[in-house]
């Protein structure tokens, strides 16, 4: 709860000192509309995982102006359990064989195989929340021409998250992105391939303070030179007092959105992942 009071007060300090940094200059940017063949993801879970529904769901993200979809069959929201390379290709390719021609689409996956199948299937991108833990993806992904994001986070294979403090948190995400890249360039991935998510809500820690800091230090992720990709829709940190649904945080998501978009200041392309994308449309053409 206490949490959860701070956030208003957060979010007016974030638009006082981003928006001073920023100017009104804004890169074109991506939005990733969020598809979930699961039943058990924090946000959605059930919602599309009938082909029918992730179909008429797509069709809807793609007419709200979303450039890519998201797709994944393996939930890691916190206390999730690892459901296996075999059920998570069972959940997502019926999609991946009825998806519509001109629909761009990515995976979230941390598996190599499951990255594989999606590569040979038509993926441009790669979502990868384990950031390689996987000891073949930094083969897959070096093997293709696809777009790879590498994500800052606690999480371990199994899905079970450990403690995590930081003195600093945001040079704890730099010092991890400059190993990562470091290990993916060794393993053969091009540079150029390279997406990287600084993870946000219980991904980095409980402390919600954490992700506060991130989005207010932004901008000193440009100096890796590579497009950043923000994952912040409907997560814990964003929780309002009182609230009833999670879709009560679209509007703080779209707001957050903008406010990161501005911070970068155009110095590097930037990839919004989201629910609601014509929420998160309408904030940035505000």
């Amino acid at each position: 709860m206490v949490a959860d009071s701070k956030v208003c007060v957060h979010f007016v300090t974030l638009l006082s000192i981003l928006l001073l940094k920023a100017g009104n200059k804004m890169k074109p940017l991506h939005l990733v509309g969020i598809i979930n063949m699961t039943p058990d993801s924090f946000s959605d879970g059930g919602e599309c995982e009938n082909l029918g529904r992730a179909l008429e769901r797509i069709h809807q993200l793609m007419a709200e102006g979303a450039d890519i979809i998201d797709i994944g069959g393996d939930s890691t929201r916190p206390g999730s359990v690892c459901v296996g390379e075999e059920e998570e290709l069972r959940r997502i390719t019926p999609l991946l064989h009825a998806l519509p021609d001109g629909v761009s689409f990515s995976v979230d996956t941390h598996h190599a195989s499951v990255a594989q199948f999606a590569i040979e299937h038509g993926a441009m991108m790669i979502n990868d929340v384990l950031a390689g833990q996987d000891p073949e993806m930094f083969s897959v992904i070096a093997g293709s021409h696809v777009q790879y994001v590498m994500m800052f986070s606690r999480c371990e294979r199994d899905h079970s998250f450990r403690e995590a403090s930081y003195p600093c948190i945001i040079e704890s995400v730099k010092r991890f992105f400059s190993e990562k890249i470091e290990q993916a360039i060794a393993a053969g991935v091009a540079e150029q391939q390279i997406i990287l998510d600084p993870g946000m809500g219980k991904f980095i820690s409980d402390s919600a303070e954490d992700s506060w800091r991130i989005i207010r230090e932004i901008d000193s992720l440009c100096e890796f030179q590579r497009p950043l990709y923000i994952g912040a829709s409907r997560k814990g940190f964003l929780k309002l007092p009182l609230e009833q649904e999670v879709t009560e945080r679209d509007i703080l998501t779209a707001h957050v959105g903008k406010i990161i978009a501005q911070a970068l200041n155009s110095r590097v392309p930037l990839w919004l992942r989201v629910h609601n994308i014509a929420s998160q449309r309408r904030m940035l053409q505000e």
